[in-house]
């Protein structure tokens, strides 16, 4: 049996609109840093504010590179959850939970024994993924699925 593969179903347009948003807004937060360190005076606004800019994109960076794109499952029954940086591998019995994101619309978190992870809801094929799951892992919590 060949693994099973279940991508993220988000047009092209809007992954280059999302890494291009955070690219200029990085980009805005290092000129405000070098422009606060070479200039002084009291129209220059303080180097805190760079800091505090920066600061505010690191989060939806680590979003972006975290966020799984991919979902595999394969003839043994592993489920590998693929991103940008990392891999996280689990077994279906590890899996207690898939719930929807009570903070975000749109997203899911699947909660295992080694922590969770956060899901976009629009995987090609994810219900056929859940029914794979509550097949081997009867004892599984899934909601608003």
């Amino acid at each position: 049996m060949e693994p099973k593969i279940y991508r993220l179903n988000v047009s092209l347009f809007l992954k280059i609109l999302m890494a291009l948003v955070l690219v200029f807004f990085t980009g805005v937060g290092i000129f405000l840093l070098w422009y606060t360190s070479v200039h002084t005076g009291d129209n220059v606004p303080p180097p805190l504010l760079a800091v505090a800019w920066l600061t505010a994109t690191l989060l939806p960076w680590i979003w972006l590179l975290t966020i799984p794109y991919r979902i595999r499952v394969d003839d043994l029954g592993a489920i590998e959850f693929k991103s940008l940086v990392r891999t996280r591998t689990l077994s279906p019995t590890d899996i207690i939970s898939i719930q929807p994101d009570i903070s975000q619309l749109g997203f899911l978190i699947i909660k295992h024994r080694a922590g969770k992870i956060r899901l976009v809801h629009q995987f090609d094929g994810f219900h056929e993924f859940l029914n794979h799951i509550k097949t081997v892992n009867p004892s599984i919590t899934l909601r608003g699925c």
